[in-house]
């Protein structure tokens, strides 16, 4: 059915509000509205003629992940650009670019309708469209008629779609309008309260798909996951998590409730519990949270444990270290078992540059210690708790920086009042 399909894809300018702003984003669960559309015709058939075409506001070729296989012309260059490959002699689709829940077996079912009704050109409604408005959608077969058609479309791609139904129209050519609400999935997102609807259904498709492959997902209505995240079987996703970006989650992982991940990597057997992890990677069977911040560029575990209020940032922290509570760690490489204790900092910053903290294998900091970057704490050694550490602390040794408690009686006098 979809031989020598061709696809024009009409990229009108985003409806814009008072502030001059776009009123709706251009991106849906973390892809472009575009790049779902292409997707679906990609899938459908991946051979297929697809033409992006534009007026006067722009390019949108920004808007695509992989503009290789598609033509962006100006509207005035649709039937040039169609004519361009003569053997193509199938139907031609009219899409206007903000149909995100398009799917292959749509356009399919699009293409079929067009078909079977024998028709000129074949129009359909959207959903949230008057009834009685033209359609943003049809299907014509390409012929002479359609070239000349084509050639005097106007340069604004909003007006694409009507003003080839009023060209067949005026020449007397068969044109068949499907009824309103042939498929629920042709939502046209122009307004806020039209985003809202479509991303809802997005996130449950994703959902779906995810859990038919087995992945487990508590309440998938209060579960926000991207279009490009990946999470592999038997790992548990509970509410309010936010899965983002390009997020990767290994298998027999617990996730949430209200784990933030963004661009994450976790491997199998992970807990991460109320967190945020950004840019970073979590190893095998490593522990994050609750409350824990792990910050871009780093890399934490396996075996590893971050705890309750510890952020952790461009740093690696390696085999069954442990920071349970209280700690920053910036810019700094911690050793294998280390442990570092409540409360301790690595002072990265000097104003001007940052600077790098080395904590040796199986070194003990004490509570409220201070690193101050750049040091180096040997493998083996204990830092005394609240120490400022300036200085090298070579392999196995014991380091104390702070003052000698001082200890004064507390003098009473009668006459001031003053104890």
């Amino acid at each position: 059915m979809t031989e020598d399909l061709s696809v024009v894809i009409l990229a009108d300018e985003k409806t814009r509000g008072s502030s001059g702003r776009a009123s709706t984003p251009d991106r849906i669960c973390g892809q472009t509205i575009l790049d779902y559309m292409l997707n679906a015709v990609r899938s459908l058939d991946p051979a297929a003629e697809i033409i992006i075409a534009h007026g006067d506001s722009g390019d949108p070729a920004s808007a695509i992940s992989n503009p290789a296989d598609l033509a962006v012309v100006r509207m005035r260059d649709i039937a040039s650009q169609l004519t361009f490959e003569n053997a193509r002699s199938g139907p031609v689709l009219f899409l206007p670019s903000n149909i995100p829940l398009l799917t292959s077996s749509l356009v399919d079912e699009l293409i079929r309708m067009h078909l079977d009704a024998e028709a000129s050109l074949t129009v359909f409604p959207c959903n949230n469209e008057d009834a009685s408005s033209y359609a943003a959608i049809c299907v014509a077969q390409r012929d002479d008629f359609l070239n000349g058609a084509l050639s005097s479309l106007p340069e604004d791609p909003g007006k694409g779609v009507a003003s080839l139904v009023e060209t067949y129209h005026a020449a007397g050519k068969d044109v068949f309008r499907a009824s309103t609400g042939v498929h629920k999935d042709l939502i046209r997102v122009d307004l806020v309260r039209d985003f809202a609807a479509v991303t809802r259904i997005l996130r449950k498709r994703k959902a779906d798909l995810l859990m038919t492959c087995g992945v487990i997902i508590e309440d998938p209505e209060h579960t926000y996951i991207d279009h490009g995240v990946e999470i592999a079987p038997d790992t548990v996703i509970l509410p309010g998590s936010h899965l983002r970006g390009k997020t990767r989650i290994g298998g027999s992982c617990t996730i949430g409730p209200d784990a933030f991940l963004d661009d994450a990597v976790v491997e199998s057997g992970c807990r991460v519990l109320y967190s945020v992890v950004e840019g970073a990677r979590v190893r095998d069977n490593t522990s994050v949270g609750p409350y824990a911040h792990i910050r871009p560029r780093s890399d934490v575990g396996p075996n590893a444990r971050i705890g309750n209020f510890v952020e952790v940032k461009a740093s690696r922290v390696r085999r069954g270290a442990k920071a349970g509570h209280l700690t920053y760690l910036g810019d700094a490489d911690i050793g294998e078992e280390a442990n570092i204790g409540a409360g301790t900092i690595t002072c990265n910053y000097d104003g001007k540059e940052k600077h790098r903290t080395t904590i040796g294998k199986r070194a003990f900091i004490g509570s409220n210690a201070s690193l101050v970057a750049p040091v180096k704490i040997g493998d083996d050694a204990l830092i005394g708790a609240g120490s400022t550490i300036t200085d090298d602390v070579p392999d196995g040794d014991l380091a104390l920086g702070r003052a000698s408690q001082v200890n004064k009686k507390r003098i009473k006098d009668e006459e001031e009042g003053i104890t």
